[in-house]
């Protein structure tokens, strides 16, 4: 029973200093991106930027559609109307994330911002394994 309590207790400290860990890079990361001024500003200091935003908003915009038919087609229309689509170019991960992620919130460049912030404290936390 004690050797039980005292396992909890040291996963429990774990979990916390986890929590901790990645409050620290997170609260580290939003201060860089506020004083650089990456909040207000637009998306465009990078050639990337862009590309990155609109595909999310394409995933979003196929997912809140209820999936509507092929998503090749859908991507085609989309281009045409947005011609910053970049699926396939980089990893699909991060649009399929933030693109699911832009479907719980106002898809905006300050919440994609907080959301690449947020992605990179979680690989640099899952890193520092």
């Amino acid at each position: 029973m004690l050797q039980d309590r005292q396992v909890t207790l040291s996963r429990l400290r774990l979990i916390l200093r986890d929590a901790a860990v990645f409050l620290i890079i997170l609260l580290v990361t939003l201060l860089l991106q506020w004083g650089s001024g990456a909040h207000s500003a637009a998306l465009g200091a990078e050639p990337d930027e862009a590309s990155h935003y609109v595909t999310g908003v394409m995933i979003r915009d196929y997912i809140a559609r209820g999936l509507p038919g092929n998503p090749v087609t859908f991507a085609k229309d989309f281009y045409i109307h947005y011609p910053r689509v970049a699926f396939g170019l980089w990893p699909p991960l991060f649009h399929l994330l933030s693109g699911v992620d832009a479907g719980f919130r106002y898809a905006s460049n300050v919440n994609f911002i907080v959301t690449c912030c947020i992605y990179h404290c979680l690989g640099v936390h899952l890193l520092s394994h």
